[in-house]
């Protein structure tokens, strides 16, 4: 769909650019494609470890798969990288 196409190309323009494998991750996990979503947040934050939109997609990736206690370790990572973080307190 246009989404991925748009997250792919974003990804090819720059595939230092973090937020375009974020965005695949938030396609592929609406499309419930979990390996794919869950490849592209990890590059995500390799690129950028510290951002917490990326931690909480993690930490929804992994309640989806019911993987509770490494939801729990990336949203309190979430947390405590940014304290106010809407996502991340919810």
């Amino acid at each position: 769909g246009e989404a991925t196409e748009a997250a792919q190309a974003a990804i090819a323009a720059d595939p230092q650019e973090a937020q375009g494998f974020y965005m695949l991750s938030l396609v592929m996990r609406e499309r419930n494609e979990p390996q794919q979503a869950m490849e592209a947040i990890q590059t995500a934050l390799n690129l950028e470890p510290a951002e917490p939109d990326f931690l909480v997609t993690l930490a929804y990736l992994h309640i989806d798969a019911r993987r509770w206690n490494e939801a729990l370790a990336a949203t309190q990572l979430a947390v405590e990288r940014s304290p106010h973080h809407v996502g991340a307190i919810n």
